[in-house]
């Protein structure tokens, strides 16, 4: 992700020959599946499921074992997240309406947003609490919690749901 790491590591007396390092926005695997059903002018039930693989990230040791791990060798957890929305054509004093539902993160997963902690290689917890306090308070460092929103719609005479 540093194009100028290998002058950096051959400054400073380390091994400069170039190797594969994963980048940071590295991500192996992402799958993507849509579903829709619903018969015509009735109802309709849609899901979308996003699966991803973690991305890299460099662990912080400071001694023993494992002292000047290689950059981006850990990874970060992978993450599912399932969303759907259920729709019903109705029909009020000769209006047409749409009657839905939709729920984000379905299964309410929590994961984090990007970060993980580098002493620790989880997003929940740091080997040094005091020193990340401010992190760990921090709400946004995980995907936002299930949502659930419920709404009517107007339909044109002819529209299916």
């Amino acid at each position: 992700s540093d194009p100028t790491e290998t002058a950096t590591r051959a400054a400073a007396g380390e091994d400069p020959r170039p190797r594969t390092v994963p980048f940071n926005w590295d991500q192996r695997h992402t799958l993507n599946l849509t579903a829709t059903y619903g018969p015509p002018n009735a109802y309709s039930v849609s899901s979308i499921v996003r699966i991803a693989s973690g991305q890299p990230y460099t662990p912080a040791t400071t001694t023993g074992f494992g002292y000047g791990l290689e950059a981006n060798s850990g990874r970060k957890p992978g993450t599912v997240v399932v969303d759907v929305r259920g729709e019903r054509a109705v029909t009020v004093g000769g209006i047409p309406f749409s009657v839905f539902t939709r729920v984000f993160n379905l299964f309410d997963q929590r994961f984090d947003n990007g970060l993980v902690f580098d002493t620790s290689g989880s997003p929940y917890y740091s080997r040094f609490p005091a020193k990340d306090a401010v992190t760990l308070s921090d709400p946004t460092r995980f995907y936002s919690p299930r949502r659930v929103e419920i709404g009517i719609g107007l339909r044109s005479a002819g529209s299916q749901p």
